[in-house]
């Protein structure tokens, strides 16, 4: 069995003939020059370790003009990486003498690792009701969640809420979004609260849960029941910008749109 140099070396120096005042000073230096030997290392590692670079080795916009894109290679330690985000294109302001570039907004829509000695972009413009067949024709199970504003646009109830000993209830948002709840002093005990009075949608899954009452949000429906005319509804045009990166699609204008990639509500927006 072979043990560690540095366990013998404790080993000896615990077990030596040396009184305890000389024990502790040799101790305490052997404590520093472990901290201060790591420091070092630290140090060592943070200042000269590999750095990062990236490169925008393309840029483009697409052909309806509403999005742009960037082929971004990365060169790090490992092997690299290749990827490309694309961002609106229509969020930009002119204001004659100063110019805003809208950033925070991009969307991943391809990543590789090793870097890609080929990428091949190319933009097409593509109907919705080809895209909705592609899509059903990959499969039926796919599910898509929509936003509250988007249930209600479809005449949906997007929550069903339960309470003990009753029928569970389908909301509309708005509907769902108004209710309040009036605690009574044993249900006030229960959540260790002295307010009476809280709407249903700030309370959280545990409060809920001490309460009696179940919510089940609805949001996230099957792709194939989604009809033409609701797709319509939610503001997705007749055809757009579909992004195909060497050969295989990766952006859809119609995904896009439907799951708000680029809502700006959603986002963390940088004017510069």
């Amino acid at each position: 069995m072979l043990i560690p140099l540095l366990v013998v070396a404790l080993v000896i120096f615990f077990f030596s003939g040396l009184g305890e005042t000389a024990k502790t000073v040799y101790g305490t230096i052997f404590v520093l020059l472990y901290l201060l030997g790591s420091l070092v290392y630290f140090l060592m590692t943070t200042l000269f370790a590999p750095s990062t670079v990236s490169k925008v080795i393309e840029e483009g916009v697409s052909p309806s003009g509403d999005y742009r894109y960037e082929v971004i290679n990365t060169v790090d330690s490992s092997d690299g990486s290749t990827k490309v985000v694309v961002e609106p294109n229509t969020m930009d302001k002119d204001m004659d003498m100063l110019y805003f570039s809208i950033r925070g907004m991009e969307r991943t829509v391809f990543l590789a690792r090793p870097q890609q000695q080929v990428t091949k972009i190319e933009w097409k413009s593509e109907k919705r009701t080809d895209i909705t067949n592609k899509i059903n024709s990959i499969s039926r199970d796919v599910e898509v969640t929509l936003s509250d504003a988007q249930m209600e646009l479809l005449g949906l109830p997007a929550y069903e809420v339960t309470y003990t000993g009753s029928s569970p209830m389908k909301m509309m948002p708005a509907d769902y979004h108004a209710v309040e709840i009036t605690l009574t002093a044993e249900q006030m005990k229960k959540l260790e609260t002295d307010k009476e009075v809280y709407m249903l949608d700030s309370l959280s899954e545990n409060a809920l849960k001490k309460l009696g009452i179940t919510v089940e949000n609805l949001k996230t429906v099957k792709f194939t029941s989604l009809k033409d005319a609701d797709l319509v509804k939610l503001g997705i045009p007749d055809h757009g910008d579909v992004m195909y990166c060497n050969g295989k699609p990766v952006f859809r204008y119609y995904i896009a749109v439907l799951e708000e990639y680029f809502d700006i509500s959603k986002q963390e927006i940088d004017l510069t």
